[in-house]
């Protein structure tokens, strides 16, 4: 009888601990691995190959002593396993087995694309940091947040073409990102509390002369902005929203980053995650305070927005499928347009193709000034 009792305990317990560990790692915070320097010259840059050194577009190579923004790739070895690619510019010394984190930030710092002012924002846990960049339109901002275990350098590439179009731009921290408040948890909230740090980041704006805002949200940050658009005090002077990469819907999300992953029996892995980060007491294991109510963190149905909103996303992305973007539009027609880029893995849209992805939103920014 106990080997039974004992066997049973184990049955369940097996798929709980499956659940918790799936459920940290889609809240919580983790390094995203480094990549190796084989060799590199003036003009070129030699990694070992692999899924991101080898991505079409531009990227951000950010190691101990600098960066090194790194361009398309020149040729690749198949027998070594290695690509070369072109080096744009470099800050700091590089040299063989050099680690790094490859990213896509390609602004080394804010003041490569314009002027910009540290502030802080104070918000109802403590206080934001955040980067202003004026524009020539003082009552249009546009408010830029970043998604999950990213930080404001990650938003940073939507600033230019507000900035063509004349906006002043607002880049925010929040709660839970290392760089705005300490939430005494491991886990994000998935936008359900970071939106009221965006809340206290439109009525700086405001206090500053905001009277046309475009909230702006990367991947995560499309909850956050999406929620703060809906709750806020201030939703009557929100003109649009501007989405990349976004998460609109994150049960989907959640079984597809499994397959994706190849974690055995996907949906079931996911759908253990959701209980887990949704039930009270079993979220702690997770890392989280209070569970999540995904429900509200569901945007595919009709309805829900009440905005313009331009939507940037790729079939590339490994992440966050497509086809929720898709749905997304589909059921709010007259309020979402869905702008699809060439193939691009998650959140780098703007790398495979920077023109597209400035112009496109900039014609977008300046309909939604006027």
């Amino acid at each position: 009888m106990k080997r039974l009792i004992a066997a049973a305990t184990t049955v369940t317990a097996l798929p709980l601990a499956l659940g918790v560990v799936f459920a940290r790692r889609v809240v919580g915070s983790y390094g995203h691995g480094s990549q190796q320097v084989v060799s590199s010259s003036a003009d070129s840059i030699t990694f070992h190959a692999n899924r991101k050194t080898s991505h079409p577009g531009t990227f951000g190579f950010w190691f101990t002593e600098g960066h090194a923004l790194v361009g398309e790739v020149i040729a690749t070895d198949e027998d070594r396993k290695t690509v070369e690619r072109r080096l744009i510019t470099l800050e700091g010394q590089l040299s063989d087995n050099t680690k790094g984190i490859w990213e896509g930030d390609v602004f080394r710092n804010p003041s490569v694309i314009g002027h910009y002012r540290d502030i802080d924002i104070i918000g109802p846990t403590g206080v934001s940091p955040a980067w202003q960049f004026d524009g020539e339109d003082k009552g249009f901002w546009a408010i830029h947040v970043h998604g999950i275990r990213t930080t404001k350098m990650n938003a940073v590439r939507t600033v230019p073409p507000f900035q063509s179009s004349g906006a002043t731009s607002l880049v925010v921290s929040y709660r839970g990102d290392g760089e705005g408040p300490s939430t005494g948890q491991s886990g994000a909230m998935l936008g359900l509390t970071e939106w009221e740090d965006v809340e206290a980041a439109i009525d700086y704006a405001i206090n500053n002369g905001a009277r046309r805002i475009v909230l702006v949200g990367w991947s995560m940050g499309a909850s956050v902005v999406l929620l703060a658009a809906e709750r806020s005090a201030h939703n009557g002077l929100i003109a649009g929203i501007l989405l990349v990469s976004p998460a609109v819907e994150w049960r989907t999300i959640m079984s597809y980053r499994a397959q994706k992953m190849g974690i055995p029996l996907p949906r079931l892995c996911s759908r253990l995650a959701e209980l887990v980060l949704s039930t009270p007491g079993l979220c702690r294991l997770a890392g989280l305070a209070a569970p999540i109510d995904f429900t509200m963190l569901d945007w595919t149905h009709p309805g829900r927005v009440t905005v313009p909103v331009f939507a940037v996303h790729s079939d590339g992305d490994q992440t966050i499928p497509l086809q929720l973007s898709r749905t997304f539009a589909d059921n709010n027609p007259d309020l979402v347009d869905l702008h699809i880029t060439a193939d691009a893995d998650h959140s780098w849209e703007y790398n495979v193709g920077p023109e597209n992805f400035n112009q496109a939103i900039q014609a977008w920014a300046e309909m939604i000034a006027r």
